[in-house]
């Protein structure tokens, strides 16, 4: 522990001193830079700042062109002559159809999912089936029956999750009004 510290104190003092010098370099280039910097600044200040003011009465007109164009962000802005409730019950409709929309695609992905879990518990069947006739007929013994009864188990597990999971979005798509 004493040469930790004895290591972490020699590399600050070290490191301190390379900082500290290089410090020193860079106020010696800027002390040199100094004057010419400033010359030039003088001769080219003028023209920057022409471009400037270039620039900012670009940005002004570009910026009172776009508030003629732009109705604003928020729904309702342009609505094509409509009057404020007509607008209103074309949204609400809008929103009632991409509402059933979505229901029924979920519900289409759920009857996708049910029958992906029902072939999944068949194969599961069909292993652990197949693996009991080879424990009986005595083809596997040991450590690799062993390996297949808990990647059967495995499997079941897996399985019981993904029923739980299909289950629980089977109750949400449900709950769901359709009208």
């Amino acid at each position: 522990m004493k040469k930790i510290m004895v290591l972490l104190v020699v590399f600050a003092f070290g490191f301190s001193g390379l900082l500290l010098a290089q410090s020193e370099k860079g106020k010696a280039a800027k002390d040199e830079k100094g004057p010419k910097g400033k010359e030039m600044k003088e001769e080219h200040g003028k023209k920057d700042d022409n471009k400037k003011d270039e620039k900012k009465d670009e940005k002004k007109e570009e910026k009172s062109g776009k508030k003629e164009d732009q109705k604003g962000h928020a729904y309702g802005t342009d609505k094509d002559g409509m009057t404020g409730k007509e607008f209103g019950k074309m949204r609400s409709e809008d929103a009632k159809n991409k509402m059933k929309k979505q229901i029924a695609d979920s519900k289409t992905q759920l009857a996708i999912s049910e029958q992906k879990l029902t072939e999944l518990k068949e194969k599961v069947r069909k292993a652990k089936e197949n693996l009991e006739k080879k424990k009986k007929s005595g083809q596997l013994k040991g450590d690799t029956l062993k390996e297949k009864e808990a990647m059967v188990q495995e499997a079941e597990e897996l399985v019981d999750i993904l029923n739980e999971k299909v289950s629980k979005v089977k109750t949400t798509v449900e709950a769901q009004k359709i009208e």
